[in-house]
Parts: structure tokens; sequence; C-alpha cells
């Protein structure tokens, strides 16, 4: 039983291909060390959903295919998996969001390599939108954000948005505040892209999970 069964979780994934995920970190770790570090934050972001019973999740997969890799993640973790669809992060998230919201009354849309999002920011954040709240969003420290909750649709959210840089906060912003919205931003959240996030993740005493799926499922 979840604590808000018409909503949903949705959590954005790249299949973990060898060389095209977490690119940023192949020089530190090596191209298939990068890959088993995405599984990992994968395998962490999911438990996290898992544990924190808020919704029922949507896995939304971007990269190859890799059925059996993705089985095998549904096996461990129950939930429902669509495929991205757009030209670009924005297009993507929004296409995502706008569909489900067709369907659910409100939706939470993270990505899977922020493990500092907690289940309590996850319980939080949804019942911010069932409290009334258009919007909830957890700034990421690096400028972008973490987590951002919808129980409406707009598309200037999502459109000329310089996604990638220190800005999308800040543009995600002035679109909520143009939008005379009823928004929330709490407090802000890390994610893992560089070689320096990976020894915050050791110093702060972050104990990722060792799951057992293989990269050799891709």
């Amino acid at each position: 039983m979840v604590a808000f069964p018409n909503a949903k979780i949705v959590l954005f994934a790249k299949s973990p291909q060898p060389g095209v995920v977490k690119t940023r970190l192949i020089l530190s770790l090596g191209v298939r060390g990068a890959a088993q570090l995405h599984v990992r934050l994968l395998w962490h972001s999911l438990q996290t959903v898992q544990y924190s019973k808020v919704a029922a999740l949507q896995v939304w997969q971007a990269g190859e295919r890799a059925d059996a890799f993705w089985q095998t993640c549904q096996s461990a973790f129950k939930f429902n998996r669509c495929f991205q669809s757009g030209h670009d992060l924005g297009e993507r998230m929004g296409n995502a969001l706008r569909r489900t919201l067709l369907r659910s009354p409100y939706v939470l849309l993270l990505g899977s390599d922020c493990p500092s999002i907690t289940a309590d920011d996850l319980h939080r954040a949804m019942f911010e939108l069932a409290a009334g709240r258009d919007a909830v969003i957890i700034p990421a420290e690096d400028g972008g954000y973490a987590l951002i909750g919808l129980s409406r649709y707009h598309h200037s959210l999502f459109q000329d948005i310089d996604w990638g840089s220190e800005h999308v906060y800040a543009q995600t912003v002035q679109r909520l505040r143009r939008l005379r919205w009823d928004w929330l931003a709490l407090p802000s959240r890390w994610d893992v892209d560089e070689a320096e996030d990976v020894a915050r993740l050791l110093d702060e005493g972050y104990e990722l999970p060792e799951p057992k799926v293989a990269l050799e499922l891709i």
C-alpha cells in the first residue's frame, strides 16, 4: 500500500551502456567503472522509491532497450517501464509529465543520479502537491534541480531552458513566477556527475548497493 495511490513517481534513467553513461567519470573510473556506478546509483534510486511507499513508480528509459537488464530490475522493483521521447531533456521531461498527468492528479519526476534525495523528500514533495500546490521543486547544488513535481502542466517550464547549465533552476523559477503558480522549493540536494562527487559519496558515508544485475545483460 502506498500513501498516495492515485499519484505517480517518474524516474528518468538511461540504460547503463558502457561509454555512454557517466562520461565525465570515465577518466577517473574507466568505461566499465563509470557504467557500474551508474547501475549502483540507479539501484539506490529504485530502493529509495520502494522504501518510501509514496506512490507507484514508472521508470522512463532512455538509450538502448537493454530488455534483459530492465527485466531484472523489474523483478526486484515492481514498476511500469516507459520510453522517453523528445529532442532534448526538456521535451522528454515535458512529454513524460504531460502524459502522466492525464491519468494521475499529481506526479513527481526525478533522475537516477541523486543519492541525496531521501524517502522523506518524496513524502514531503507529494504531500505539498496533494495539499494543493501547483508545483514543488528540489534545487540541485550545481544550479539545476533534482526533482520537480506537478499537479498541472505548462509547456513553458520545459522549453528554452539551458539544460545542463547552472541556470536551469533559476530559469525554471522565473517561469513558475510568470505563471503565478502556487509552488514551493524544498531544501537543495546534490547529484553525482564529477569525480569530486564520487569522493563526496565516501566522505559523507553513502553506501550504494551492489545490485545483483550485470552489465552483460545490456
